[in-house]
Protein backbone atom coordinates (compact mmCIF):
# COMPACT_ATOMS: atom_id res chain seq x y z
CA UNK A 1 0.00 0.00 0.00
CA UNK A 2 1.18 3.51 -0.67
CA UNK A 3 -0.16 7.03 -0.25
CA UNK A 4 0.99 10.61 -0.32
CA UNK A 5 1.76 13.20 -2.94
CA UNK A 6 5.00 15.04 -3.63
CA UNK A 7 4.54 18.58 -2.38
CA UNK A 8 4.60 21.45 -4.82
CA UNK A 9 7.27 24.14 -4.94
CA UNK A 10 6.57 25.03 -1.32
CA UNK A 11 8.82 23.78 1.46
CA UNK A 12 11.96 23.42 -0.63
CA UNK A 13 14.01 26.30 0.75
CA UNK A 14 14.37 28.56 3.75
CA UNK A 15 12.47 31.43 2.12
CA UNK A 16 9.65 29.35 0.66
CA UNK A 17 6.41 28.81 2.61
CA UNK A 18 5.88 25.33 4.00
CA UNK A 19 3.42 22.93 2.37
CA UNK A 20 0.74 22.47 5.03
CA UNK A 21 -1.59 20.23 3.03
CA UNK A 22 -2.21 16.83 4.66
CA UNK A 23 -0.69 13.96 2.72
CA UNK A 24 1.75 16.16 0.78
CA UNK A 25 5.42 15.53 1.49
CA UNK A 26 8.75 17.17 0.80
CA UNK A 27 11.75 14.95 1.49
CA UNK A 28 10.41 12.10 3.63
CA UNK A 29 13.23 11.05 5.91
CA UNK A 30 11.71 8.44 8.18
CA UNK A 31 8.66 6.30 8.80
CA UNK A 32 7.67 4.49 12.01
CA UNK A 33 4.60 2.38 12.86
CA UNK A 34 3.18 2.16 16.39
CA UNK A 35 2.38 -1.53 16.85
CA UNK A 36 -0.35 -0.80 19.44
CA UNK A 37 -2.33 1.89 17.63
CA UNK A 38 -1.18 1.03 14.07
CA UNK A 39 -0.55 4.76 13.53
CA UNK A 40 2.01 5.53 10.84
CA UNK A 41 4.35 8.44 11.61
CA UNK A 42 5.98 10.08 8.58
CA UNK A 43 8.81 12.59 8.88
CA UNK A 44 8.00 15.33 6.34
CA UNK A 45 11.46 16.86 6.69
CA UNK A 46 11.39 19.97 4.48
CA UNK A 47 7.97 20.96 5.81
CA UNK A 48 9.18 20.69 9.41
CA UNK A 49 6.48 18.34 10.61
CA UNK A 50 5.59 14.74 11.40
CA UNK A 51 2.35 13.64 9.78
CA UNK A 52 0.37 10.82 11.38
CA UNK A 53 -1.92 8.43 9.49
CA UNK A 54 -3.94 5.34 10.30
CA UNK A 55 -2.77 2.05 8.80
CA UNK A 56 -4.93 2.65 5.71
CA UNK A 57 -3.39 6.03 4.92
CA UNK A 58 -6.11 8.26 6.38
CA UNK A 59 -4.60 11.51 7.70
CA UNK A 60 -5.13 11.86 11.47
CA UNK A 61 -3.02 14.77 12.73
CA UNK A 62 0.46 16.24 12.64
CA UNK A 63 3.15 17.68 14.85
CA UNK A 64 4.82 20.87 13.68
CA UNK A 65 8.51 21.33 14.39
CA UNK A 66 8.87 25.07 15.06
CA UNK A 67 12.59 25.16 15.76
CA UNK A 68 14.65 26.70 12.96
CA UNK A 69 16.67 25.44 11.39
CA UNK A 70 15.46 21.91 11.79
CA UNK A 71 16.49 18.88 9.80
CA UNK A 72 14.69 15.86 11.19
CA UNK A 73 15.99 12.54 10.05
CA UNK A 74 15.16 9.20 11.59
CA UNK A 75 11.96 8.26 13.46
CA UNK A 76 12.07 5.57 16.14
CA UNK A 77 9.40 4.21 18.48
CA UNK A 78 11.05 3.08 21.70
CA UNK A 79 9.94 1.32 24.83
CA UNK A 80 6.86 2.77 26.47
CA UNK A 81 5.60 3.95 23.07
CA UNK A 82 7.91 6.96 23.04
CA UNK A 83 8.55 8.49 19.63
CA UNK A 84 12.07 9.71 18.98
CA UNK A 85 13.37 11.77 16.08
CA UNK A 86 16.90 12.84 15.39
CA UNK A 87 17.65 16.36 14.26
CA UNK A 88 21.03 17.21 12.86
CA UNK A 89 20.83 21.03 12.87
CA UNK A 90 18.65 22.39 15.70
CA UNK A 91 20.75 23.77 18.52
CA UNK A 92 18.08 25.16 20.87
Amino acid sequence: MQWGIKGGPRGGGDNEPLDTRPGYFSNVHGVAVDQKTRHVFVNDRNNHRIQVFDENGKYLYEWKIDAAPSSLHLLYIGSGNTLWTFDRTTTK
